[in-house]
């Protein structure tokens, strides 16, 4: 649910829905054929736009391993409470 929501808040056009679900798909296909994930190239235009590339990493990942997608939305939220809490000097 939380990457539905990510990404039709995240692509704003159904282009740019098609590329990141076309370079996501095309990036299984090359890791599966291969044994390699990291040797598949990416897309300029994604390459180009922050937005799109936060997202296909996103996707990635979770394709790759579902645990640490799921690990980090609850990792990620507790560092950042913890970070703030720390500099305000709430917490030694």
């Amino acid at each position: 649910m939380l990457l539905r929501w990510l990404i039709l808040h995240v692509c704003v056009t159904h282009a740019e829905l098609k590329l990141v679900m076309r370079v996501v798909a095309d990036h299984g296909r090359f890791a599966h054929a291969t044994g390699d994930a990291k040797k598949a190239k990416l897309d300029k235009r994604i390459a180009r736009n922050a937005r799109l590339a936060f997202l296909v990493g996103v996707l990635t990942v979770h394709a790759e391993n579902p645990r640490l997608v799921a690990a980090a939305v609850v990792a990620v939220p507790t560092a950042t409470v913890l970070l703030a809490l720390r500099v305000t000097g709430l917490l030694r």
